[in-house]
């Protein structure tokens, strides 16, 4: 449409050039055609005047030879008249240098003619003349025919002018009525594409106009049908809203929310202590910068409740006129999930809280988020459901209980998946020890990668809405952290059970342990090690780091032991020596040391560790060789 907007304006843009060209064009050619009508007048009066001045110089002439014949001596003499009339040509020539030439010419062959002839009047008055052939005029005669000839001349010359003018103005007639024609076929030409392109303007203006009336359409069923509330609005109020709107506000009429602005359904502050105005202000600054905006607000209800719900806003045009589209969505449940998330988060953090207490804790925090009473947890063998934990002991269930399940209730108790009922159907009811279960949301659990049993949380009646989204990933999470929990646990026992066996079996060892940590350089070694040395368990003796230990070493064998322990490092393989160390009585006995080297993933020694054995004598005696 766009496109089609600016084609018309450059097609009426060329058009109006065209008019003001041709318009342009005529004015000159009429004024052209004024200009040789005034210099074709100009040029009549010309030769006009050259054929009257010729006239009047014949008219001379026969006056002359009248004189001369007649036998009456008087004369007219009309030289002034034909000196007036040379003087009018003079002027009418003035812009033709070749012309005014010519009258200069002129002048004086009149002025020796006049002459001439008053010198014949003057001899014929004194001496009469006989006969006609006495008279003497030849000269007279020979000034005549070169005036002649130049007047013909003059006449000549402008009716050559004035033929080119007319030559030039036929041209310019037949430029004009040429570039007439062409110009008008190329308006009609152009006014025809105009037509076309107004008329395909048209069609396109309809089909928009169409494609407008369906989205409109589309748009309003959107806004009426979706489970979002959605709101138009200026600054006068609401102007109109969709039936999720009245939901979330508890409200029944459309009217009562005419003319009020959705930030006067607000508490006194908003969440962080500032006033609906002040927000309000600060959202419709942003709103006209950007166009969208999107923010939390705290929505208070017809009926005084308080709920947080998400808003976007959107400048829209409606009707020619820019209003606001609203869209409120309820994050209470999104708030709700996070304070539960928050909860189990700090339960988890609490390291001096019991496990079974932290399960216990966690199905409590469950029963509260789904608003169900009864929470438990456990597995199914032979349709009897064994309760590890509960949410609380009564006459339902119990901590340690086995309760009886019908067939269709096993199932449910024992998923593979997540499920997730709101209404159990009358049809196929679930019985948990006699209790009927109105609905039910279950979870399993898995510890390392085996089922390990079912997180439950059920009640009595139906459920009134879904179970949302959050809903079902928070029990995912609470089965997820459950089987962590009870997966760490078992994990932690092992090991302290491997822990008891292992230093069941160092005790019966002979040998002593050691490790030196090469990152911190702090040794460690075991109770047998200190017996060796002559000390007790109770009694304190450390070797706190490298240092300590070389004071140890009998002198003489210090050179040998720190040899070993660098070829162990330069090759990378185990060290074997016998040498002496200092007991607490301050005597040396012959020891035997083996250990290895320990690496990290980027070959750097990271700890030395091994054993260390006391020599017999005759071990000693072998050492000492």
């Amino acid at each position: 449409m766009k496109i089609m907007r600016l084609n018309i304006k450059f097609i009426l843009f060329i058009l109006t050039t065209l008019m003001i060209i041709q318009g342009y064009l005529f004015y000159r050619f009429i004024e052209d055609m004024q200009s040789t009508r005034q210099w074709t007048q100009h040029t009549y009066d010309v030769i006009m005047n050259l054929t009257q001045l010729q006239s009047e110089l014949r008219q001379n002439n026969l006056n002359y030879i009248h004189y001369l014949r007649s036998s009456n001596k008087s004369f007219i003499d009309n030289n002034a008249d034909v000196l007036a009339k040379l003087n009018a040509i003079q002027q009418l020539t003035n812009d033709n240098p070749i012309q005014q030439q010519t009258v200069a010419a002129i002048k004086p062959l009149l002025h020796e003619q006049y002459v001439s002839f008053k010198q014949l009047i003057e001899k014929n008055s004194t001496t009469p003349l006989a006969v006609e052939n006495n008279i003497d005029n030849s000269h007279f005669l020979s000034i005549d025919t070169k005036i002649s000839q130049l007047i013909n001349n003059m006449i000549n010359v402008e009716q050559t002018l004035l033929k080119n003018r007319n030559t030039l103005s036929d041209h310019a007639r037949d430029r004009f009525f040429h570039f007439n024609f062409y110009a008008a076929i190329s308006s009609y030409l152009i006014l025809f594409g105009f037509i076309i392109l107004l008329m395909r303007g048209i069609n396109e203006q309809k089909q928009l106009q169409k494609e407008k009336i369906k989205a409109n359409d589309r748009f309003q069923k959107i806004f009426e049908l979706s489970t979002d509330a959605h709101l138009i609005f200026d600054d006068e109020g609401i102007i109109e809203c969709n039936d999720a709107v009245l939901k979330m506000l508890k409200c029944y009429d459309k009217e009562q929310l005419k003319h009020h602005h959705p930030s006067e359904f607000s508490p006194v502050t908003q969440a962080d202590n500032i006033s609906p105005q002040v927000k309000r202000t600060a959202i419709e600054a942003k709103l006209k910068e950007a166009g969208y905006v999107k923010f939390n607000w705290i929505l208070k209800r017809f009926d005084g409740v308080e709920i947080p719900i998400e808003v976007s806003i959107t400048s829209i045009m409606l009707d020619e006129k820019e209003v606001s589209l609203a869209i409120w969505h309820d994050i209470s449940e999104q708030k709700k999930y996070q304070h539960m998330l928050e909860q189990l988060h700090n339960i988890n953090a609490n390291k001096s809280l019991p496990l079974p207490q932290k399960i216990k804790q966690i199905i409590q925090l469950g029963c509260s988020y789904f608003h169900m009473p009864k929470g438990i947890m456990g597995k199914v063998e032979d349709h009897t459901f064994l309760a590890f934990y509960t949410s609380e002991d009564d006459s339902v269930m119990r901590a340690g209980g086995h309760f009886a399940l019908n067939a269709n209730t096993t199932r449910f108790f024992n998923p593979h998946i997540l499920v997730a009922y709101e209404r159990i159907p009358d049809k196929q009811p679930l019985i948990l020890n006699d209790y009927k279960i109105g609905c039910l949301i279950a979870c399993p659990i898995y510890v390392h990668g085996k089922p390990y049993g079912t997180i439950c949380y059920f009640k009595g009646k139906p459920h009134l809405e879904p179970f949302s989204e959050s809903e079902k990933t928070f029990i995912h999470i609470i089965s997820q952290w459950i089987g962590s929990e009870i997966e760490s646990n078992l994990v932690l026992k092992e090991l302290e059970s491997n822990k008891y066996r292992l230093e069941r079996a160092i005790k019966n060892v002979q040998d002593g342990l050691w490790e030196w940590n090469c990152i911190t350089n702090k040794i460690y070694i075991n109770e047998r090690y200190k017996e060796i040395l002559g000390y007790t368990a109770k009694e304190d003796f450390q070797l706190n780091d490298l240092e300590s230990f070389s004071k140890l070493i009998h002198p003489d064998d210090a050179d040998q032991v720190w040899d070993s322990v660098k070829q162990a490092f330069e090759n990378d393989a185990p060290f074997n020596i016998k040498f002496r160390l200092l007991c607490k009585n301050g005597t040396y006995i012959w020891t035997h040391s083996r250990g290895n080297v320990y690496r990290d993933h980027n070959g750097k020694p990271t700890s030395v560790s091994g054993i260390l054995t006391p020599l017999s004598d005759e071990k000693i005696t072998q050492a000492r060789k």
